[in-house]
């Protein structure tokens, strides 16, 4: 849960392949079944205040939305919540599955704002990411990856936290790296900020930092490369660093 922009940066890569979770192959009308009874008004919530949204940038993710959008349609949050996807032109079916999901969400009081662009290519998961959280409205962001399945209790457990600690700020000092062409450039700059100049944020290798972290890394698609690092440094989780995935 967070209640700041998304800065991240990445390319998409080029096909679905399937990063954590195998595609299935199942139909989709057997995964998309909605048998759980309506809990909300059949009126949307748009214009209304949102407690949180859902942020979602997607690419070339069909044979997973299916999975993925029941999960965030059947979180046990009773709060105000919306769904902001951004399709970073998407080559296979992903938006009309999106689309087909509409119905539902609104019958539960779950308001969606989708969008995206159709250019010859994607323009990075950071872009897309950076583009649902503008077109948002809620207090609070929750980053959901279209190829994962977020558990139902997830933005309710995430949200009670944030109000139970107002306070709370996350300062990022600087980012870590090990490609060695990003800390010879020496900072991170924020393409898509409207400020002027276009803020700025320093780059050095992990060796030559110091804690805590935040972790935005995904663990499994590094090869344990990441873990090495972290425990090299005798970090423990929880007190050095904290996985932001």
């Amino acid at each position: 849960m967070n209640n700041s922009p998304s800065v991240e940066s990445g390319e998409h890569g080029a096909e679905c392949v399937p990063a954590k979770r195998i595609c299935t192959g199942e139909p989709r009308e057997q995964r998309a079944e909605d048998s759980a009874p309506s809990t909300a008004s059949n009126e949307t919530i748009e214009g209304s205040n949102i407690d949180v949204s859902v942020i979602m940038p997607v690419y070339n993710a069909s044979c997973w939305l299916d999975e993925c959008l029941e999960a965030v349609l059947n979180q046990d949050f009773t709060g105000t919540m919306e769904l902001s996807v951004f399709d970073d032109a998407s080559t296979d079916s992903s938006r009309s599955i999106i689309e087909d999901w509409r119905d539902r969400f609104e019958k539960r009081g779950i308001a969606m704002v989708i969008s995206g662009h159709d250019s010859d290519k994607p323009k990075g998961v950071g872009f897309a990411k950076n583009q649902a959280v503008a077109q948002s409205t809620g207090r609070y962001l929750c980053f959901q990856d279209a190829d994962d399945v977020t558990m139902s209790e997830r933005v309710r457990l995430q949200y009670e936290t944030s109000i139970l600690n107002p306070n709370s700020v996350l300062q990022v000092k600087a980012f870590c790296d090990v490609d060695e062409n990003k800390i010879k450039k020496g900072f991170y700059t924020y393409e898509d900020s409207k400020e002027r100049p276009k803020p700025k944020i320093p780059v050095s290798h992990f060796k030559d930092s110091c804690p805590p972290y935040i972790v935005c890394v995904k663990l499994d698609m590094t090869e344990g490369v990441l873990e090495e690092n972290l425990h090299s440094l005798k970090l423990t989780e929880g007190v050095d660093y904290y996985h932001f995935n």
